[in-house]
């Protein structure tokens, strides 16, 4: 009987063992179902927001520069040695026709990302200060482009500041009123001619050229390529320089006349020029252009203030040169708010990557951010 008893208690114990033993491994095969099916969301999503494995989770993402505080606008951002220069205005409003409150600050990174507080850099007693435009000189340092006075003010001339830290900012040069700029874009570097800027000026009769320095920035000469009525002047130009005496310049439309971007072109260092619209078809948006070498790619920014988006094109040198109406559909990087609040980015290299910067907000209040692309 106690062998009976003992073989019946050794059974219960198998059978037990045995159903654990089966709850464990159907545990096993549920919870790596769930596993698989949580890396499968995860590896949806990923691709659904571009952080695939590998990629730099940082691109495509926007930056405050300088949280919105009265009317900060109107951004240009260069490199000087291992830091970004994002330089910048403060005001009271968009239009200001009484050369009213207007000041020039600087924020620095390092890494596009993380910035310092905004310090005032320029600052002309009774007089609004904007910036225009920036580029590097022979030497590497930033210089940047400052127009004292409103666009439209007669009296209105233009400095030259020298940064070779993004923290001091040094005067080398004046352009008087008398040599009229209107809006005088970035700086770029031209072999056999020196530095050199475009610009257009303002109202019924305009005119849009070029500045150049055979000096690194210490003198200018102005050169007026064409003048012409008021809708067929581009403005707010931007410029790169592609080789072999080619300079391929790009400004936005304003005014009476064609709806498009403009697109200018220079086979011989330019001397001389050609002028025809693209198939970019927008009003009062400026662009800006930056070429890699490596690649032979020309990268296109402009900020759509009709849509709110900041948006990028990308196009072989040598399929947009002498093909203005080649510039592929928008690629949108960010949006913010529409209307003249807003826009007018301006962009450079830094490191492997560009950056792009511009100003969004209100009437009141606007900001500046950036991207890392």
């Amino acid at each position: 009987m106690k062998k009976i008893l003992w073989l019946a208690v050794l059974s219960v114990a198998f059978i037990s063992c045995m159903n654990i033993g089966n709850k464990s491994e159907s545990g096993k095969v549920e919870n790596k179902v769930a596993d698989e099916m949580s890396a499968q969301k995860s590896e949806d999503l990923s691709k659904q927001t571009g952080n695939q494995t590998g990629k730099d989770s940082s691109k495509n993402k926007l930056y405050t520069v300088a949280a919105p505080h009265q009317y900060t606008c109107w951004p240009r951002i260069g490199k000087v040695g291992d830091r970004l220069v994002n330089v910048y205005v403060k005001a009271l409003k968009h239009d200001d026709p009484h050369n009213g409150v207007g000041a020039i600050y600087a924020s620095n990174s390092t890494d596009g990302i993380v910035w310092t507080s905004g310090k005032k850099v320029i600052d002309t007693p009774n007089m609004r200060d904007g910036v225009t435009g920036c580029g590097n000189d022979a030497d590497g340092n930033l210089i940047f482009i400052i127009r004292v006075g409103y666009f439209s003010n007669a009296n209105t001339y233009y400095e030259m500041y020298r940064t070779t830290d993004g923290v001091e900012f040094e005067k080398i040069s004046t352009i008087p009123h008398t040599k009229p700029l209107g809006h005088c874009g970035d700086i770029i570097n031209v072999p056999t001619r020196g530095l050199m800027a475009f610009f257009g000026t303002y109202g019924e009769s305009r005119s849009w050229g070029y500045i150049v320095s055979e000096d690194n920035g210490e003198s200018w000469n102005r050169v007026v390529v064409e003048s012409v009525a008021d809708g067929y002047c581009p403005m707010e130009m931007s410029a790169a320089y592609l080789g072999e005496g080619k300079i391929l310049v790009v400004g936005r439309y304003e005014g009476k006349g064609t709806a498009a971007m403009w697109q200018m072109e220079s086979s011989d260092y330019g001397r001389t020029w050609s002028k025809k619209p693209t198939n970019i078809e927008q009003y009062g948006n400026t662009p800006n252009i930056i070429y890699d070498a490596e690649s032979g790619k020309i990268s296109l920014y402009i900020y759509n203030r009709s849509t709110g988006d900041l948006e990028y094109r990308e196009i072989a040198s040598d399929k947009i040169w002498g093909n203005p109406l080649g510039w592929p559909s928008a690629t949108i990087l960010a949006t913010k708010n529409s209307g003249y609040d807003a826009g007018n980015v301006s962009a450079c290299t830094f490191g492997n990557q560009q950056v792009a910067t511009f100003y969004a907000g209100d009437s009141a209040n606007t900001g500046i951010y950036c991207l890392l692309k």
